[in-house]
C-alpha cells in the first residue's frame, strides 16, 4: 500500500504541472486563443477511444498491473517532446494536440485499469482508511505543484518566456517516472476474465433503455455538450482578455479545485441523510448558471467567490452522477460500462468545444465574442436540466473516493472516481418512482 501512496504523489505532480498548464503554454507560443481552447477539449475524444482499448491490452498481457506500467510509461515519455518544444519555445500545432491527445488515451487507458486492479488489491476492511489517505495525500501535492507552477511562471517568465514551461513539464514527467516506478512494485491481479466492449456496448444499450436511466444520460450527456461550449475558453479569456498574471490565474483555478473537495464528503453525508434530489439540483442548476456570472463579473475578488461556488456545483454534480453510476451499472460491467459512456460523452465535448470555438473565432475572439459564447453555454446548460424534472430521488448510503486527473478553471478540475459501493435499504434503484 506504500507504493500506491507514492505512485498517488507522483501523480499529483504530472497532474499539477503537466496538462492543466497546456491550455496556458499553448497561449504564451503563439498559438492563439482557439487552439488554447481547443486542447482543452478535442483530445478528449482520443483519449476515450484509446481507453477502449484497456480490456484488450489486459487480455493481451494477461495481468492488471503490467498493463497499467505499459500505459502509465507510455504517458511518461511524452513529457520528452513537450518539454524539448517548450524549450525550443516553439511546438506546430498538430504536434500540440498529437500530444495532447496520447497524453488522455494513455492516461485513462491507465485509469480504468487502476480502478479494477486497485479494488482487487485492497481489502475491504481497509479500504475507506486507505483511500481517504491517498486522497488527501494527491490532493495536496496537485495543489501544492499547481500552485507552485504558477509562481514560477509568474517570476521567470518575463525573463525566460515560454521556455519556463519546460520546467514544469519535465518535473511533471519526473512525477509520472516516480509514479510508474510504484505501480510496478503493486501486487498483480490476475485476469481470469475481461468484458469486451461489444459486452460493454450491450450493457450501455440495456441501460439505456431503462427510462429512468435514459432521463439521467440525456441530462449529462447534454450538460457536457454545453459545459464544452465555453469551458474550455475560460483559460484564454483570464490570461488574454482580463490579462490575470499566472499567479492570479493559478489562485482562481485552484479556488474553485479546494471548493470542490472540501465540500465533496459534505455533499455525501447531507445525501445519505437527506436524500439526492437536492443534490442533483443544486449541481444541475448551479453548474448551469456558472457561465453567466462571467458575463458581469471581472475583478479578481469577485471572480474568487464565483469559483468558489463553481467548485462546490461541480461537486455536486459529480457526487450525483457517481450515484447514478454505481446503483445502475454492476460491478462487472463497470469499466467496459464507462469506457463506452465516455466515448459517447466525448463526442458530444469535441462538439460543444468546437462549436464554441467557431462561434468566438467569427465573432474576432473579441471581449463581446467572450460574452455571446458564455452567454450561449448558459442557455444550453439550462436546457440540459429539462429531462431531471419528474425524476424524483431517494436516500442512499454512499462511500466514493476520487481521483484528480486534470486541473481546470472551469470547476476546479476533472475528477474521476472510484466506485466503492452504494445501496439503498429496500434495493432499488435511487430514482425509482414509489408506487
Amino acid at each position: 500500500m506504500r507504493a500506491s501512496l507514492n505512485d498517488g504523489l507522483g501523480f499529483s505532480f504530472m497532474t499539477g504541472l503537466g496538462e492543466s498548464y497546456l491550455p496556458a503554454f499553448v497561449l504564451a507560443i503563439g498559438l492563439g486563443e482557439i487552439n488554447s481552447g481547443l486542447i482543452g477539449g478535442v483530445p478528449l475524444l482520443f483519449g476515450a477511444l484509446f481507453q477502449l482499448l484497456s480490456p484488450v491490452v489486459v487480455q493481451r498481457l494477461n495481468s492488471y498491473r503490467k498493463s497499467l506500467v505499459f500505459f502509465a510509461g507510455a504517458q511518461c515519455l511524452l513529457f520528452l517532446p513537450l518539454t524539448w518544444g517548450a524549450w525550443q519555445g516553439s511546438l506546430s500545432t498538430l504536434a500540440v494536440f498529437a500530444i495532447a491527445s496520447l497524453y488522455w488515451g494513455t492516461g485513462m487507458a491507465a485509469g480504468t485499469v487502476w480502478n479494477t486492479l486497485m479494488g482487487s488489491l485492497i481489502p475491504g476492511r481497509l479500504r475507506a482508511r486507505f483511500f481517504a489517505s491517498r486522497t488527501r495525500l494527491t490532493y495536496a501535492g496537485t495543489m501544492i505543484s499547481f500552485l507552485a507552477g504558477g509562481l514560477v511562471l509568474q517570476a521567470l517568465s518575463p525573463q525566460f518566456g515560454p521556455s519556463v514551461f519546460a520546467a514544469l513539464f519535465l518535473v511533471a514527467g519526473l512525477g509520472r517516472v516516480y509514479s510508474t516506478i510504484n505501480l510496478s512494485r503493486h501486487s498483480d491481479y490476475i485476469p481470469s476474465f475481461v468484458r469486451t466492449n461489444v459486452a460493454s456496448v450491450s450493457e450501455f444499450l440495456k441501460l439505456s433503455a431503462d427510462p429512468h436511466a435514459k432521463q439521467w444520460l440525456a441530462f449529462v450527456l447534454a450538460l457536457k455538450f454545453g459545459v464544452y461550449f465555453s469551458a474550455p475558453y475560460f483559460t484564454p479569456y483570464m490570461l488574454q482578455k482580463l490579462q490575470l498574471s499566472y499567479l492570479e490565474f493559478s489562485i482562481l483555478t485552484m479556488v474553485a479545485f479546494i471548493g470542490k473537495i472540501a465540500f465533496l464528503p459534505r455533499l455525501a453525508e447531507y445525501a445519505r441523510r437527506h436524500g439526492t434530489k437536492t443534490i442533483v439540483w443544486l449541481g444541475g442548476v448551479g453548474v448551469s448558471l456558472l457561465p453567466a456570472f462571467w458575463i458581469f463579473l471581472s475583478s479578481f475578488w469577485s471572480l474568487f467567490f464565483v469559483q468558489l461556488l463553481s467548485g462546490v456545483v461541480w461537486a455536486a454534480f459529480e457526487l450525483a452522477f457517481s450515484l447514478f453510476v454505481l446503483e445502475s451499472i454492476p460491478g462487472r460491467y463497470r469499466m467496459g460500462v464507462l469506457a463506452v459512456f465516455n466515448v459517447s460523452q466525448s463526442i458530444l465535448i469535441v462538439l460543444g468545444t468546437v462549436l464554441g470555438g467557431i462561434v468566438l473565432s467569427s465573432l474576432g475572439t473579441s471581449l463581446n465574442a467572450y460574452f455571446w459564447v458564455f452567454g450561449i453555454s448558459t442557455a444550453l446548460r439550462v436546457l440540459a436540466c429539462l429531462p431531471l424534472r419528474g425524476l424524483p430521488l431517494s436516500n442512499i448510503e454512499v462511500f466514493t473516493v476520487w481521483r484528480s486527473i486534470s486541473v481546470r478553471p472551469s470547476g476546479g478540475g476533472i475528477f474521476a472516481p472510484f466506485f466503492e459501493r452504494l445501496k439503498r435499504p429496500d434495493g432499488r434503484f435511487p430514482w425509482h418512482r414509489r408506487r
